[in-house]
Protein backbone atom coordinates (compact mmCIF):
# COMPACT_ATOMS: atom_id res chain seq x y z
CA UNK A 1 0.00 0.00 0.00
CA UNK A 2 3.12 2.58 1.14
CA UNK A 3 4.48 1.97 -2.41
CA UNK A 4 1.21 2.01 -4.36
CA UNK A 5 0.96 5.33 -2.41
CA UNK A 6 4.60 6.68 -3.37
CA UNK A 7 3.49 5.74 -6.89
CA UNK A 8 0.67 8.50 -7.42
CA UNK A 9 2.80 10.95 -6.57
CA UNK A 10 4.51 10.71 -9.88
CA UNK A 11 1.30 11.20 -11.32
CA UNK A 12 0.80 15.30 -11.64
CA UNK A 13 -2.37 16.14 -13.78
CA UNK A 14 -4.48 18.77 -14.25
CA UNK A 15 -8.53 18.43 -15.76
CA UNK A 16 -10.97 20.92 -15.98
CA UNK A 17 -14.81 21.44 -16.53
CA UNK A 18 -15.20 24.94 -17.24
CA UNK A 19 -12.91 25.53 -21.04
CA UNK A 20 -14.47 24.75 -23.57
CA UNK A 21 -14.08 22.14 -26.06
CA UNK A 22 -10.95 22.78 -28.57
CA UNK A 23 -11.88 22.82 -32.35
CA UNK A 24 -10.43 19.39 -34.12
CA UNK A 25 -7.49 20.63 -35.64
CA UNK A 26 -4.16 18.85 -37.27
CA UNK A 27 -1.92 18.00 -34.73
CA UNK A 28 1.48 17.33 -34.21
CA UNK A 29 3.54 15.96 -30.83
CA UNK A 30 5.30 19.54 -30.52
CA UNK A 31 1.39 21.47 -30.94
CA UNK A 32 0.23 18.92 -27.71
CA UNK A 33 3.05 19.23 -25.67
CA UNK A 34 3.00 22.80 -26.04
CA UNK A 35 -0.72 22.96 -25.26
CA UNK A 36 -0.36 20.90 -22.03
CA UNK A 37 2.30 23.01 -21.00
CA UNK A 38 0.57 26.01 -21.24
CA UNK A 39 -2.44 24.67 -19.28
CA UNK A 40 -0.04 23.36 -16.67
CA UNK A 41 1.28 26.88 -16.42
CA UNK A 42 -2.15 28.48 -15.90
CA UNK A 43 -3.59 26.09 -13.94
CA UNK A 44 -2.88 27.32 -10.17
CA UNK A 45 -5.20 25.08 -8.11
CA UNK A 46 -7.35 21.56 -8.56
CA UNK A 47 -10.33 19.67 -6.74
CA UNK A 48 -11.14 16.08 -8.09
CA UNK A 49 -12.85 12.90 -7.60
CA UNK A 50 -10.34 10.28 -8.40
CA UNK A 51 -10.47 6.85 -8.93
CA UNK A 52 -6.81 4.69 -8.70
CA UNK A 53 -6.09 1.18 -10.18
CA UNK A 54 -2.96 -0.35 -9.07
CA UNK A 55 -1.78 -3.66 -10.33
CA UNK A 56 1.13 -5.58 -8.80
CA UNK A 57 2.65 -7.69 -11.83
CA UNK A 58 4.67 -10.19 -9.95
CA UNK A 59 1.70 -11.24 -8.01
CA UNK A 60 -0.95 -10.71 -10.26
CA UNK A 61 -2.87 -8.34 -7.69
CA UNK A 62 -5.23 -5.44 -8.73
CA UNK A 63 -6.89 -2.66 -6.08
CA UNK A 64 -8.76 0.13 -7.02
CA UNK A 65 -9.17 3.08 -4.56
CA UNK A 66 -10.96 6.15 -5.06
CA UNK A 67 -10.69 9.14 -3.15
CA UNK A 68 -10.66 13.19 -3.26
CA UNK A 69 -7.91 15.41 -4.24
CA UNK A 70 -6.91 18.53 -4.01
CA UNK A 71 -3.57 20.96 -5.65
CA UNK A 72 -2.49 24.15 -5.31
CA UNK A 73 0.73 25.82 -6.30
CA UNK A 74 3.19 25.85 -5.18
CA UNK A 75 3.97 22.34 -4.30
CA UNK A 76 0.93 21.76 -2.27
CA UNK A 77 -1.48 18.62 -2.48
CA UNK A 78 -4.33 16.85 -0.60
CA UNK A 79 -4.74 13.33 -1.28
CA UNK A 80 -8.01 11.89 1.15
CA UNK A 81 -8.63 8.46 0.22
CA UNK A 82 -11.93 6.74 0.60
CA UNK A 83 -12.17 3.56 -0.66
CA UNK A 84 -11.13 0.24 -0.24
CA UNK A 85 -9.52 1.68 3.59
CA UNK A 86 -8.88 5.09 4.43
CA UNK A 87 -5.65 7.12 4.44
CA UNK A 88 -4.15 10.22 3.30
CA UNK A 89 -1.42 12.06 2.05
CA UNK A 90 -0.80 15.90 2.06
CA UNK A 91 1.83 18.12 1.35
CA UNK A 92 2.18 21.83 2.45
CA UNK A 93 4.73 21.94 0.14
CA UNK A 94 7.76 22.01 2.56
CA UNK A 95 6.58 18.78 5.12
CA UNK A 96 4.81 15.51 2.99
CA UNK A 97 2.59 13.31 5.90
CA UNK A 98 1.50 10.22 4.46
CA UNK A 99 -1.36 8.62 6.92
CA UNK A 100 -2.32 5.24 7.29
CA UNK A 101 -5.14 4.85 9.86
CA UNK A 102 -5.28 1.44 9.65
CA UNK A 103 -1.42 1.04 10.89
CA UNK A 104 -1.77 3.75 13.45
CA UNK A 105 0.96 4.88 11.58
CA UNK A 106 2.29 8.38 9.85
CA UNK A 107 5.21 8.77 7.88
CA UNK A 108 6.68 12.38 7.85
CA UNK A 109 9.16 13.41 5.34
CA UNK A 110 10.19 16.80 3.45
CA UNK A 111 8.70 16.82 0.22
CA UNK A 112 11.64 17.29 -1.64
CA UNK A 113 13.01 14.40 -0.43
CA UNK A 114 10.05 12.24 -0.42
CA UNK A 115 10.31 12.11 -4.46
CA UNK A 116 12.86 9.83 -6.63
CA UNK A 117 12.74 12.35 -9.50
CA UNK A 118 12.69 16.22 -9.65
CA UNK A 119 9.88 15.78 -12.09
CA UNK A 120 7.12 15.55 -9.88
CA UNK A 121 8.15 18.32 -7.62
CA UNK A 122 8.73 20.54 -10.74
CA UNK A 123 5.10 20.35 -12.15
CA UNK A 124 3.68 20.52 -8.26
CA UNK A 125 5.63 23.88 -8.04
CA UNK A 126 4.57 25.28 -11.48
CA UNK A 127 7.98 24.69 -12.84
CA UNK A 128 7.99 21.54 -14.91
CA UNK A 129 8.97 21.23 -18.46
CA UNK A 130 7.69 18.27 -20.15
CA UNK A 131 9.66 18.88 -23.63
CA UNK A 132 12.94 19.16 -21.20
CA UNK A 133 11.93 15.96 -19.31
CA UNK A 134 10.21 13.94 -21.70
CA UNK A 135 10.55 12.51 -24.95
CA UNK A 136 6.95 12.08 -26.09
CA UNK A 137 5.11 10.05 -28.85
CA UNK A 138 1.56 9.66 -30.02
CA UNK A 139 0.20 6.20 -28.79
CA UNK A 140 -1.68 4.36 -31.99
CA UNK A 141 -4.43 5.26 -33.19
CA UNK A 142 -3.42 8.58 -31.87
CA UNK A 143 -7.31 9.34 -30.70
CA UNK A 144 -9.46 7.59 -28.46
CA UNK A 145 -13.04 7.14 -29.42
CA UNK A 146 -13.67 11.05 -27.17
CA UNK A 147 -11.01 11.98 -29.93
CA UNK A 148 -8.60 12.61 -26.73
CA UNK A 149 -4.96 12.23 -27.70
CA UNK A 150 -3.03 9.14 -26.61
CA UNK A 151 0.60 9.54 -25.68
CA UNK A 152 3.44 8.01 -23.97
CA UNK A 153 6.19 9.59 -22.19
CA UNK A 154 9.81 8.52 -21.89
CA UNK A 155 11.86 10.25 -19.24
CA UNK A 156 14.95 12.15 -20.74
CA UNK A 157 16.86 10.60 -17.84
CA UNK A 158 16.33 7.36 -16.30
CA UNK A 159 14.26 7.38 -13.09
CA UNK A 160 14.45 4.50 -10.31
CA UNK A 161 10.68 4.96 -9.69
CA UNK A 162 9.01 4.89 -12.97
CA UNK A 163 10.18 3.82 -16.80
CA UNK A 164 7.26 4.75 -18.99
CA UNK A 165 3.96 6.94 -18.33
CA UNK A 166 0.95 6.85 -20.54
CA UNK A 167 -1.28 9.87 -20.80
CA UNK A 168 -4.69 10.94 -22.21
CA UNK A 169 -5.09 14.17 -23.06
CA UNK A 170 -7.93 16.41 -23.99
CA UNK A 171 -7.90 19.11 -26.37
CA UNK A 172 -9.71 22.26 -24.84
CA UNK A 173 -9.88 26.29 -26.25
CA UNK A 174 -9.30 28.60 -23.41
CA UNK A 175 -9.02 32.17 -24.18
CA UNK A 176 -8.28 31.82 -27.66
CA UNK A 177 -5.64 29.34 -26.85
CA UNK A 178 -5.40 25.72 -27.86
CA UNK A 179 -4.63 23.63 -24.77
CA UNK A 180 -4.59 20.15 -23.52
CA UNK A 181 -5.41 19.06 -20.42
CA UNK A 182 -3.93 15.54 -19.03
CA UNK A 183 -7.45 13.64 -17.68
CA UNK A 184 -5.56 10.15 -17.21
CA UNK A 185 -1.94 8.51 -16.57
CA UNK A 186 -0.60 4.86 -16.31
CA UNK A 187 2.11 4.96 -14.91
CA UNK A 188 4.69 1.69 -15.57
CA UNK A 189 7.73 0.93 -13.57
CA UNK A 190 10.44 -1.51 -14.55
CA UNK A 191 9.30 -4.30 -12.87
CA UNK A 192 6.21 -4.04 -14.78
CA UNK A 193 3.70 -3.17 -12.61
CA UNK A 194 1.33 0.09 -13.14
CA UNK A 195 -0.23 2.42 -11.68
CA UNK A 196 -3.51 4.35 -13.13
CA UNK A 197 -5.46 7.35 -12.44
CA UNK A 198 -8.35 8.84 -14.06
CA UNK A 199 -10.09 12.19 -12.62
CA UNK A 200 -13.64 12.82 -12.45
CA UNK A 201 -15.90 16.18 -11.15
CA UNK A 202 -12.77 18.09 -11.66
CA UNK A 203 -12.66 22.11 -11.02
CA UNK A 204 -9.49 23.92 -12.36
CA UNK A 205 -8.91 27.64 -11.27
CA UNK A 206 -6.02 30.16 -12.29
CA UNK A 207 -3.88 32.36 -10.24
CA UNK A 208 -6.56 34.89 -9.32
CA UNK A 209 -9.22 32.02 -8.20
CA UNK A 210 -7.10 29.70 -6.74
CA UNK A 211 -8.27 31.17 -3.00
CA UNK A 212 -11.60 28.54 -4.10
CA UNK A 213 -9.35 26.08 -2.69
CA UNK A 214 -9.03 26.00 1.02
CA UNK A 215 -5.21 26.16 2.73
CA UNK A 216 -6.96 23.86 5.47
CA UNK A 217 -6.99 20.68 2.49
CA UNK A 218 -3.08 20.68 3.03
CA UNK A 219 -2.82 21.37 6.89
CA UNK A 220 -2.00 18.23 9.09
CA UNK A 221 -1.73 17.39 12.76
CA UNK A 222 -1.04 13.74 13.70
CA UNK A 223 -3.51 12.76 15.77
CA UNK A 224 -2.70 11.50 19.34
CA UNK A 225 -1.21 7.84 19.55
CA UNK A 226 -0.04 7.81 16.08
CA UNK A 227 3.43 6.61 15.66
CA UNK A 228 5.56 8.90 13.33
CA UNK A 229 8.17 7.66 11.17
CA UNK A 230 10.91 9.84 9.91
CA UNK A 231 13.59 9.33 7.50
CA UNK A 232 17.30 9.64 9.30
CA UNK A 233 18.09 13.01 10.06
CA UNK A 234 21.19 12.93 7.86
CA UNK A 235 18.72 12.38 4.79
CA UNK A 236 16.45 15.28 5.94
CA UNK A 237 19.03 17.59 6.05
CA UNK A 238 19.92 17.07 2.47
Amino acid sequence: MKKIALLILLTLLFSQNVFSQQPQQKISVNSVIEGIQKFYDIAYGIEAIFVQEATIKSVNKAQTSKGKVYFKKPGKMAWIYEEPTKQKIISDGLTLWMYFPENNQVIKNRTNQAFLTDTPQNFLSGLGNIKRDFTVNFVPPIFDTEKNVLLELIPRNPQQSFTKIFATAKPIFYQGQNLYQIIQTTIYDKFGNLNKISFYNISVYDKNQAFAISDNHFEFTPPAGVKIIEPPATLRAQ
